[in-house]
């Protein structure tokens, strides 16, 4: 198997750096406040992160939070200066700014999602020959490009709701032996599925086509201990969203947390962040709780048009998109920091992001 980090060196083509050019964030980094083992003391502190005119507010939280305790990364964040262009995912290495294609048999594709041990990628696989665009697939590989195959097996037979034959929002369980996934109609409504990756055995584990809800999205993610999934849903208005969760074996959804999206939970199953305002895509702030993601919540950071935040592996980052800006988050500095441009973004591993371009003529 391709070693990863050999994927991830500098390209020249693509890449050129000038260490005079990073002296003044590496002094700043220098200077940040190295208060972070005080962590009995509340601060109510605001660090503005600024960026080609964009900012970004962090807040630490008050009494009885975790983010004190959350791991720091190690290495520094460098920001590319020179990206592929194009439409295709590409790999950002954190650490050195540089990027990498993916290989060209999982490149074509989809809604990436890795492993939880950095091994292997699903993601939706695309139709060329329909219009507009569809993903009606749903495939898993080696991180180096082979071993390529479908999952579940048989989808031109999926054992559900014949309509239901465009595949999305693939994640995995924490111990990386299943996928959840939608499966939806063409028009707007969908379900959530969990697939054991080996053998393809698939559950449909909501029915909500039943209850009158027609999502285009869920974004499906599992609980930390793997027994369940949370996903969002929207309101009659569809101007509101909340959060449920269901058994990964079925059964009915179960309100969570009323005017939230993107509800995520940390890799320790620890913390929960999610997106204040039930809109998604129209948020600005993520907050963030405790394991129970019922509980009391205090805003971590404030933005403009926020969506999609994503844990780190080891639960140090989170990275979100912000008006169509990449950026990522280290949880314990409270600093933020702009990457690039793009509509989506997911980890690999600690160090390195995937991001998915812009779509040409999206505002």
């Amino acid at each position: 198997m391709t070693d990863l980090k050999q994927m991830l060196e500098p390209v020249g083509r693509y890449v050129r750096r000038e260490t005079d050019e990073f002296e003044a964030l590496v002094a700043v980094r220098e200077r940040r406040d190295r208060g972070r083992r005080a962590r009995a003391v509340a601060v109510a502190l605001a660090i503005v992160a600024v960026a080609a005119g964009l900012t970004s507010r962090v807040y630490w939280a008050d009494e009885g939070s975790r983010l004190a305790d959350t791991p720091t990364p190690d290495a520094e964040i460098v920001p590319p200066q020179l990206v592929p262009a194009g439409s295709t995912p590409y790999l950002l290495d954190l650490r050195t700014g540089g990027v990498r294609s993916l290989p060209a048999t999982i490149a074509d594709g989809d809604y990436h999602s890795f492993s939880p041990d950095g091994t292997m990628v699903a993601f939706a696989s695309r139709d060329h020959s329909a219009s507009p665009r569809v993903d009606n697939s749903l495939s898993v590989a080696q991180i180096d490009g082979t071993g390529l195959r479908l999952v579940p097996p048989d989808q031109a037979n999926h054992p559900f709701d014949p309509r239901l034959d465009h595949f999305s929002e693939p994640r995995w369980s924490p111990d990386g032996t299943r996928l959840v996934y939608q499966a939806r109609h063409s028009c707007c409504f969908g379900e959530l599925f969990v697939v054991e990756v080996a053998t393809g055995r698939t559950r449909q584990i909501t029915d909500l086509a039943r209850s009158g809800w027609y999502p285009e999205t869920l974004w499906p993610d599992f609980g930390s201990d793997g027994n369940t999934v949370t996903f969002h849903l929207s309101g009659t208005t569809r101007r509101e969203w909340d959060v449920w969760q269901v058994p990964v074996t079925g059964g009915d959804p179960v309100l969570v947390r009323e005017n939230a999206a993107f509800l995520s939970l940390s890799p320790t199953g620890e913390q929960s962040i999610f997106l204040s305002s039930g809109v998604p895509g129209e948020s600005d702030r993520i907050m963030i709780s405790g394991a129970d993601p019922a509980s009391v919540a205090r805003t971590l950071l404030e933005g403009r048009h926020i969506r999609s935040p994503r844990w780190s592996p080891e639960g140090a980052r989170i990275a979100y998109v912000d008006r169509e800006t990449i950026k990522v988050v280290e949880i314990a500095t409270g600093e933020s920091v702009r990457l690039v441009e793009g509509s989506a973004v997911d980890w690999v591993d600690e160090d390195t992001l995937i991001v998915f371009p812009r779509e040409p003529g999206s505002n």
